[in-house]
């Protein structure tokens, strides 16, 4: 990818996911980032999900899809883990999406 995420945060605090306000992973919906929205029913590996995590309106977490029903979870100062996506995670999707180039999107 040619960014980090740095460039869609200009908050330094190590926890910003706490008390975003910004719409930070709605950015994923501008092309210019080379993501495309995908219907979670076609969701595939290497798919990324963002979700509303202990909130209701500001998506604030985001996963890999390393299997169909499995998302890698990464976070900084702890041990990166696959957990099931299911009940929990389904409720509180915002979205998915593919970076264009993958699966020749």
């Amino acid at each position: 990818l040619p960014y980090s995420t740095k460039d869609f945060c200009d908050n330094d605090d190590e926890r910003w996911y706490d008390g975003i306000s910004k719409q930070l992973f709605n950015q994923f919906k501008e092309t210019k980032w080379g993501w495309v929205s995908v219907n979670p029913k076609y969701k595939q590996t290497l798919d990324v999900a963002t979700f509303y995590i202990g909130s209701t309106n500001v998506a604030n977490h985001c996963a890999i899809l390393v299997e169909p029903n499995k998302l890698l979870h990464i976070m900084e100062g702890k041990k990166s883990w696959v957990g099931v996506y299911g009940t929990h995670y389904l409720r509180y999707t915002a979205g998915i999406y593919r970076f264009r180039g993958i699966f020749n999107v």
